[in-house]
């Protein structure tokens, strides 16, 4: 349902995504960091002045954690954008859920 999802936000948002996967950054003296990125996102929506470099978490949940989505984002979804934005250098991440 990834494909969709991201589609589907895409489409809302005037935007274009397009799939990234795994991205690995050397640390010095600590190995290799990485991450999985869903999309990137070629014209952020925020923004259209400027070319702001984003990107585009998607996630499928079930009903039984939809009260977890209410009023922010979980704080294993933000710990892993926060993770994504220090390996890409990117400006934010935007969060896209499917409940």
């Amino acid at each position: 349902m990834e494909e969709t999802v991201a589609r589907e936000w895409a489409r809302r948002n005037r935007s274009v995504v397009r799939r990234v996967g795994l991205i690995a950054r050397k640390a010095p003296g600590m190995g290799h960091h990485m991450c999985t990125l869903d999309r990137r996102c070629d014209e952020c929506p925020l923004n259209r002045d400027e070319r702001e470099r984003c990107a585009v978490e998607v996630k499928c949940r079930n009903a039984f954690v939809a009260r977890r989505w209410k009023k922010t984002i979980p704080d294993d979804v933000l710990a892993q954008c926060a993770w994504q934005i220090h390996l890409t250098g990117y400006d934010h991440i935007h969060v896209d859920v499917l409940i």
